[in-house]
């Protein structure tokens, strides 16, 4: 039995460091103890490629709280900067119509809540289209409601000609 329980907390030690080791120093923690997580499918695409990106919630907190459960890209804003720190505005606008109602979700203390799915969604969805070579730095990040940015990890992708 003891030695049941300390192999599976040396896999949740494990697993936990896997995931430190993912994040850059700048994770965002939000004032409520929910973080939010930044990934990508792929590090380097072609130009005009789809990028896309995973956007996960999860809940640091000791308690159950609650979001709203609606897309990534209608719950977070997209910031992309270049190589020399310019932050790169969106191509267009993406169409902002929602039909129907929000339905907030409970998330349990350490549980997380992929917003996007495996595949990830295409930075379109938030009017983004690289269509020139270089390195950039994708960040998302929640709006609070005294219009504070919380941020998350910063994720680099560098796209070829």
């Amino acid at each position: 039995m003891l030695y049941a329980i300390l192999v599976l907390a040396s896999m949740l030690i494990s697993n936990s460091v896997q995931m430190d080791s993912e994040r850059s120093s700048n994770f965002a923690t939000m004032g409520n103890g929910a973080e939010i997580y930044l990934k990508s499918n792929s590090r380097t695409v072609s130009a005009g490629s789809s990028i896309r990106l995973r956007v996960l919630l999860t809940n640091r907190s000791a308690d159950t709280m609650q979001f709203d459960l609606k897309s990534d890209f209608r719950t977070f804003g997209l910031e992309i900067r270049d190589s020399s720190g310019k932050i790169i505005q969106p191509a267009f606008t993406p169409d902002e119509g929602f039909a129907g109602s929000i339905r907030q979700r409970d998330l349990a203390p350490h549980q997380s809540h992929d917003f996007s799915g495996s595949s990830g969604t295409p930075i379109s969805k938030w009017g983004y289209v690289l269509s020139s070579a270089g390195t950039f730095e994708f960040r998302v990040f929640y709006l609070d409601p005294k219009r504070s940015k919380h941020y998350s990890n910063a994720v680099s992708i560098r796209v070829s000609d």
